[in-house]
């Protein structure tokens, strides 16, 4: 098992990843509080995803080039009247796919956090966003944001399936907001639940599991932080039960513990994906570190 002070260090580099457009402001403004916060580097990103056409037949390049300028240098010039005030940001500008310049340029520069915004775009089925692929795909951690940034996050809900991801994924939080309150929840879920959620045998399971969580907070080099951490159980799906948790104390993040994993398990298995797409405030993926003794 791979010890929890290795796993909870700050990020150094922060990446953020940006369409130019409004809906990407959000996820500036949370990047650079947190970069200010951790005192780490921050990068911004934005990707070209298809190069402009080459003069057609017969017309003047040079014309054609005026009426049809590269792209780069005015992404260039974009991003860095978007940084402004944070002039120590790093800009760069790719030609290639969202998800493939996120994933090269967080390898290169060594990144330890991904942040995005949403796209209005929902996409279902199979099919996977950019923003699907590189919370698959991506060796670190992912916080997608939706929410206007109001300061530090606070209030914090992290979801856990006693798995060793899930316990990642709690020590990272407890690390990197150290002045957040947070509730560790667990979803209590069967395929039976439709008619046992009324029965002694479901609140008896909530119990024990309820049971099980005090128990690992209490031998955790956690037992002692502060503010203390909230054991919660709940009946349900884990998208729906976090989902809850969230609204019900006004959550400004909820936090995950996942692998890398393959599209099909993440299609077909789908917990990670689900409670993505339903959770409807600011979502951090925790990129659990695999034991390799």
């Amino acid at each position: 098992m791979v010890p929890i002070g290795v796993l909870a260090t700050r990020p150094h580099r922060i990446l953020l990843a940006t369409d130019l457009t409004s809906r990407c402001d959000r996820a500036f403004d949370r990047a650079t509080l947190l970069a200010r916060e951790w005192e780490a580097q921050l990068h911004v990103l934005h990707a070209i995803e298809s190069e402009p056409p080459a003069a057609p037949m017969g017309v003047d390049p040079e014309s054609y080039a005026r009426t049809h300028p590269d792209p780069v240098p005015a992404a260039h010039r974009a991003l860095k009247r978007l940084v402004g005030d944070a002039s120590a940001a790093y800009c760069h500008v790719e030609t290639c796919t969202a998800a493939k310049a996120i994933l090269a340029i967080a390898a290169s520069e060594a990144c330890d956090l991904i942040v995005l915004g949403e796209s209005r775009v929902q996409l279902v089925g199979p099919v996977e966003s950019t923003l699907e692929q590189v919370v698959r795909k991506a060796p670190v951690s992912t916080l997608i944001v939706r929410s206007r940034p109001q300061g530090e996050y606070r209030r914090v809900i992290v979801g856990t399936d006693f798995t060793d991801e899930a316990r990642q994924a709690l020590a990272w939080s407890a690390k990197c907001f150290r002045h957040a309150w947070i509730r560790l929840v667990h979803a209590s879920w069967v395929s039976s639940a439709g008619w046992l959620d009324s029965t002694t045998a479901v609140a008896d399971d909530s119990e024990q599991k309820l049971a099980r969580l005090r128990a690992q907070l209490d031998e955790s080099e956690l037992a002692d932080r502060t503010p203390p951490i909230e054991a919660h159980v709940e009946v349900g799906h884990p998208a729906a039960v976090l989902r809850r948790c969230a609204e019900s104390i006004g959550a400004d993040l909820v936090v995950i513990g996942a692998y890398e994993r393959s599209m099909l398990f993440n299609t077909v298995v789908g917990n990670m994906r689900s409670i993505v797409r339903g959770t409807s405030g600011d979502i951090l993926v925790v990129r659990a570190a695999r034991d390799r003794m």
